[in-house]
């Protein structure tokens, strides 16, 4: 799994590409997020267009960036999710959080 940021100011956009698997640096992701509200940035929009598979511990750290991001006043946003991913966060309920933002 592969990440990159791009930021503009108090908005950061996190590509993400690869398998969000056990195993990967899957959770380098829950690190970036991290980072990026301790830095002050107020929307986080992590793009899943290129993410080829999703486990539970890819969910688990999707779950972990959403609450860090809550916790610091910070919004989070999926977008761009295939439908390997799309499946993955209807099955497991989660997209009834993620909402919208999944277009």
């Amino acid at each position: 799994m592969e990440i990159s940021i791009r930021r503009n100011q108090d908005r950061a956009v996190v590509d993400v590409s690869g398998r969000m698997v056990y195993g990967t640096p899957v959770r380098d992701l829950h690190d970036a997020v991290r980072q990026l509200v301790g830095q002050g940035v107020n929307v986080v929009v992590v793009d899943l267009e290129h993410v080829s598979y999703l486990d539970s511990t890819g969910l688990e750290v999707l779950i972990a960036a959403y609450v860090t991001c809550m916790r610091s006043g910070a919004g989070l946003s999926l977008i761009n999710a295939n439908s390997k991913a799309r499946t993955a966060l209807q099955v497991t309920k989660l997209n009834v959080i993620f909402g919208d933002s999944l277009n």
